[in-house]
């Protein structure tokens, strides 16, 4: 092939050919038709064309065709007896790609149907090669000739079809009873594939042949014949092949060819010809088509209780594409609605009788099919399905169902809105509530489906009307549909797709919106709804037209006039009515006026401005909250653009009113301040913008002790956001920073102690702010003058100095903190001491972070010598930190903390990230004080409820109430077994007599009868050496916790501090009082305890065992008598070395007694 193709080429180039597709077809039919070449050169020859014959223009394959056809059907007589099946496949493929690109006008030519007849003779060959060859030949001109594809006005079918299928009808006949059936098989392969394309003439009798041939009872036969009626089928033939009544006839008839129920593959191959060729005629005839559904379906049911689980499978796919492309297209038709519901009830009937124990093994896949009965059914006639879902919900209820989740979601399918009014009419309370909660609990899921949708094209405009009516009518889930439009609203910023969607209704949208903002609520609910509905319109307001925008703003505008116009009714009902109005109407015009052009916003600021300048709060604060809003508009938009060419008269305006500020519209006018310089940040550093800036600093300083937590975020943003701009304007920013604090400063020299306090708060956050820009010549004078305040009389100074101290304490590295300390320490030991007392959680807070970052000597040693209660108090927060210190290496080294960095690693190691920790501590303190107090003798009442995995509360159970419990049952059970402890751990050894004598056994002088004497003294001790122990860390924890109050007493710690729960008998109760306990005290009783000091120890031999006498000390011996003053709480400390003594005596007696003893036995021996 490689020789025969260089010798072409080289034919061509030496003709100066460019070596086309059409040259290569001319070089090689010359080759054909004048050399004489060997068998195996004419194959290669005829194997090129056939490659490049399909490539070739179909006109010159229109003028090369009698030419061509000749010399290619001269080739194929002279060869048809050769071996070489790929000589003859060749001269195949070239003669079908000549015959399929010729006009109509050639087929009626005899020459050209002897070609195509001559083809028609190899379908059938024994050789595979040659065979497909043909048969593709055949489907390639009966399915793509050029006229029938390129031609606009082009025949059906073509010329040819008749003819073909009137050569298969008669190889049908010669060789369909034979005894070979192979070419039978060859013909009905070729048959499957045009059989969809054959008049209608022949169609009818191939299809008598094929059921014909389907009586023989062959395998491959009946499959084959299958294979060509499912084909046919599935093509959707015109009507001019196949017509709706030959398709209703072939359906009826192919009922008698219904394979065994356990035959698997045939049975599936009919139900999959029995589904197309119903799905067909619904394609031809609806009305038909559902006429036979019925019937198919009674004969598929059955076929669920087949002992073979694929055909079990096969049957729901067929019946479910017969019900959603069928039946469920059928109800369209309102002309055929009484014959479509006649057949829908018989079709629901079967599926129901599907319902059984014969079919148990199919339940799941009848289900599904039940889902897509309801799905196509319930729209148009749900009344059909009453019985199915009841036969569903009895099967969902009985015990161990398998398939609950699958029947769930069947009678999911159908509507529970409207059950909800009919249990409420049939005063059905259950119901109507489960009915209400499961629709509720619908519509909760459509926020998340709002999230990122990919539909909103499509399914968008199909629920947008019902939308609109929940917004107007169904305040029980408006929350909902209001929360999936405002997802849209956010997901249209970064999808123009769904922003254009969700525009296209804000017309309608949005005046619903206002209506219900400006409608008075009637109930709670839908009062508690108002706020999502004013937040919900702002967010619409994003995404509407323009011109939409102007038109409800004159709209709102005049109805503003209206009720302005009527506030002062001498009807207090109209006047009450006007009012709400009135400020409804003002709130959506202040979400409008951003997006309206320069003309109505000044002539609405114009409406306002009068209200900025009264005597009246509520208008001046309504004003300054529009103004707040026109000032923070974007700069894209036109309001933006006018507020930043109208700079100057909005800064003069207030200038002018800021004596006249009413305290309700404070914190809006300071946001507004703060808008409002950053707009002057963009301009240049002149001189009225500076002065503008201090006054604006000025007004915030003066209100960060305001009344209102919104007030003083106002009032610090906007002092942060002048500190910034006079650091932009400035070369320097510590010098402009200097300069800053310095004028916030002057404050500080005022008369009103007041105005001194709010100058110190200032100061404290803006040094915060800006602690990297502060230089230690700024830190030093600002120390300065709060050191110098420090010790001023004045609650309110000396608290906003405190302040300050403790966040330099934060903010100030360890490192440069010590540069201050002295001057600290001074100025905290000089404090009055009335205030030292009022204060003194706060000022403990502070030596505790002296303490922390600069040492306890460092800061003990910088105190005045005679302030000897702070030198106290010292060394109790020394005390406690090295406890803390000890315990958290402790825990550090036993792994139940993980390590940290030290906070002194970096220089803003223990800055916080806001204020809020330093602010935390400005509030007053005898408020600090009532609201502990209430807070600890405060009970809040809770409620458990008592579960557990096996069984969840059911709370639409009426017993449900019995699961609910006040009392806490594990802390129930926490506190007894606390008691079992406790009651474990008070029982002695040794028993005791009515008047608390400890009675101690001693009978017998046998040796066994002394060790267990020996041990339980032991024993004894020990536990008084546990108890000792324990008493005396107590009474150390209360020594060191001296300095904090307590507020409530609560019983607690152990001996005659026991909680009051533990029952004490009458005979030890007498005399006993209860003491007071801190809750530090009784948290430190959990702590691990300290190591007491071994007594004795210096007595104690270096190289043996026992005690020595030392030189100048007495003798080691100690004689302690058994008295009450060993259970004086006040001599405990006193007495404990002398019960190790005890011990020691006891052990080392009982030792030498026990020798004595044995040796007095051995001798008895």
């Amino acid at each position: 092939m490689l020789a025969v193709l260089a010798a072409v080429s080289e034919v061509i180039k030496q003709e100066g050919g460019k070596e086309t597709d059409t040259e290569y077809f001319a070089v090689l039919m010359t080759t054909l038709e004048v050399a004489e070449t060997s068998e195996d050169s004419l194959g290669a020859t005829l194997a090129l064309l056939g490659m490049v014959i399909k490539r070739v223009p179909a006109s010159v394959l229109k003028v090369k065709f009698s030419t061509s056809a000749k010399c290619l059907l001269d080739l194929l007589g002279r060869y048809i007896e050769s071996d070489n099946s790929l000589l003859i496949r060749s001269l195949v493929g070239c003669l079908g790609v000549l015959l399929r690109n010729q006009d109509v006008s050639a087929w009626s030519s005899s020459s050209t149907l002897q070609i195509y007849d001559a083809l028609l003779t190899f379908v059938s060959s024994p050789k595979p090669q040659v065979r497909k060859a043909a048969q593709h030949a055949i489907c390639s001109i009966l399915k793509g000739s050029t006229f029938l594809t390129q031609d606009e006005d082009a025949p059906i079918l073509h010329p040819v079809a008749s003819r073909t299928g009137k050569f298969c009808l008669t190889f049908i006949e010669e060789h369909g009873f034979g005894s070979e059936p192979s070419p039978l098989l060859h013909l009905l392969n070729l048959l499957k594939e045009i059989v969809a394309v054959l008049p209608q003439s022949e169609v009818k009798p191939l299809c008598e042949s094929l059921l014909k041939l389907m009586t023989l009872n062959n395998v491959l036969i009946s499959s084959c014949a299958m294979q060509c009626f499912h084909s046919m089928f599935i093509c959707r033939p015109r009507a001019i092949t196949l017509s709706a009544d030959l398709n209703a006839r072939l359906i009826t008839a192919l009922y008698d060819y219904q394979p065994s129920a356990n035959d698997t593959q045939p049975l599936r191959g009919w139900l999959s010809v029995m589904t197309q060729a119903l799905l067909n005629l619904g394609r031809l005839d609806s009305l038909l088509c559902v006429g036979h559904l019925p019937r198919f379906f009674s004969v598929a049911t059955v076929l669920w209780s087949s002992d073979r689980m694929e055909v079990v499978l096969s049957v729901t796919p067929s019946l479910a594409s017969l019900i959603s492309q069928g039946l469920e297209p059928a109800f369209n038709q309102p002309a055929n609605m009484a014959a479509v519901t006649s057949a829908a009830e018989k079709i629901t009937k079967s599926v129901e009788q599907s319902l059984n124990y014969q079919t148990v093994k199919a339940w799941k896949y009848v289900i599904h099919l039940c889902t897509t009965l309801i799905e196509g059914v319930g729209k148009s006639r749900p009344e059909i399905l009453k019985s199915l879902i009841k036969s569903l919900a009895s099967l969902r209820v009985s015990p161990r169902f398998p398939h609950e989740a699958e029947a769930d979601f069947a009678i999911g399918k159908a509507t529970c809105r409207a059950r909800v009014p009919q249990c409420k009419e049939d005063q059905d309370r259950v119901g109507f509530r489960i009915f209400d909660l499961l629709q509720r609990q619908m519509w909760a899921l459509l926020p998340g489906f709002c999230k990122c949708p990919t539909d909103v094209e499509v399914s968008f405009k199909q629920i947008a009307k019902l939308l609109g009516q929940a917004l107007a009518d169904r305040p029980d889930i408006r929350m909902d549909v209001m929360a999936a439009l405002r997802q849209l609203i956010i997901h249209s910023k970064t999808d123009d797709k769904i922003r254009v969607e969700v525009a296209r209704y804000a017309k309608n949208y949005i005046p619903l919106l206002f209506n219900l903002f400006t409608t008075k609520s009637t109930t709670d609910e839908d009062e508690s709804q108002r706020e999502s509905v004013f937040q919900t319109t702002t967010y619409y307001l994003q995404v509407a037209d323009t011109e939409l925008l102007h038109s409800l703003f004159d709209k709102a505008k005049e109805k503003l006039t209206t009720a302005s116009a009527s506030l002062k009714s001498e009807d207090k009902a109209v006047a009450e009515e006007n009012q709400f109005i009135w400020e409804s109407v003002l709130a959506l015009l202040r979400a409008l006026v951003v997006y309206q052009d320069p003309d109505r916003v000044e002539s609405f600021v114009q409406l306002v401005l009068p209200w900025i300048m009264g005597s009246e709060s509520k208008p001046q604060k309504k004003a300054y909250r529009i103004v707040e809003e026109i000032v923070g508009a974007d700069e894209a938009r036109p309001c933006g653009r006018h507020v930043r060419a109208s700079l100057s008269r909005i800064v003069k305006l207030f200038t002018s009113s800021r004596d006249i500020v009413k305290a309700p519209s404070r914190a809006s006018r300071l946001r507004t301040l703060s808008r409002l310089v950053a707009l002057l940040a963009e301009q240049p550093s002149t001189a009225p913008n500076r002065r503008f800036l201090v006054a604006s600093a000025s007004e915030a300083a003066l209100a960060v002790k305001g009344v209102g937590e919104k007030v003083k975020a106002a009032a610090f943003a906007l002092l942060v956001d002048v500190g910034r701009i006079f650091q932009k304007w400035s070369s320097d920013p510590q010098v402009a920073l200097r300069d800053y604090v310095t004028k916030l400063m002057k404050g500080m020299s005022s008369d009103d102690e007041a105005h001194i306090a709010t100058a110190v708060t200032s100061v404290t956050y803006v040094v915060h702010e800006f602690a990297s820009n502060c230089t230690e010549e700024l830190i030093d004078t600002v120390l300065e003058s709060i050191c110098t305040l420090l010790v001023t009389g004045n609650r309110d100074v000396v608290l906003a100095c405190l302040v300050f101290i403790r966040m330099l304490t934060v903010t100030v590295h360890s490192q440069r903190l010590p540069l201050y300390l002295k001057r600290l320490i001074t100025g905290l030991s000089s404090m009055d001491e009335e205030l030292k007392r009022t204060y003194l959680i706060k000022t403990r807070d502070i030596f505790i972070r002296l303490i922390r970052k600069c040492g306890a000597d460092l800061v003990m040693k910088l105190v005045p010598e005679d302030d000897t209660v702070l030198l106290k108090r010292l060394n109790n927060i020394r005390k406690i930190e090295a406890r803390k210190k000890k315990q958290k290496e402790e825990r550090k080294a036993a792994g139940n903390e993980e390590e940290e960095d030290d906070e002194d690693e970096t220089e803003m190691a223990t800055q916080p990230k806001t204020m809020e920790h330093v602010l935390a501590d400005s509030d007053s303190e005898l408020e600090n004080d009532e609201e502990e107090d209430k807070d600890v003798r405060k009970k809040t009442p809770k409620t458990w409820i008592q579960e557990d995995e096996g069984s969840i509360v059911d709370f639409l159970d009426p017993a449900a109430a019995k699961k609910v419990s006040s009392t806490n049952p594990a802390r129930a059970m926490l506190a007894q077994l606390t008691a079992e402890k406790k009651k474990k751990k008070k029982e002695s050894i040794f028993k005791t007599a009515p008047d608390g004598r400890m009675i101690i056994d001693d009978g017998g002088d046998s040796s066994e009868s002394s060790q267990e004497s020996d041990v339980d003294l032991s024993k004894a001790l020990d536990k008084m050496e546990v108890d000792r122990k324990r008493k005396i860390d107590d009474h150390e924890s209360m020594v060191d916790e001296e300095d904090e109050p307590s507020f409530k007493y609560q019983a607690g710690g152990s001996g005659i501090h026991r909680p009051v729960a533990v029952a004490v008998k009458p005979s030890s109760a007498k005399g006993r009082t209860v003491h007071k306990l801190t809750t530090k005290q009784r948290a430190q009783q959990s702590q691990e305890k300290v190591k007491p000091s071994d007594y004795g120890v210096e007595y104690r031999s270096e190289k043996a065992r026992g005690d020595v006498k030392r030189k100048g000390q007495p003798d080691p011996f100690a004689y302690v008598p058994l008295s009450r003053n060993a259970l004086n709480k006040r001599k405990k400390a006193k007495m404990s070395g002398q019960f190790k003594g005890l011990v020691k005596a006891a052990r080392k007696g009982a030792s030498v007694g026990s020798k004595i003893r044995g040796k007095a036995n051995k001798a008895n021996q």
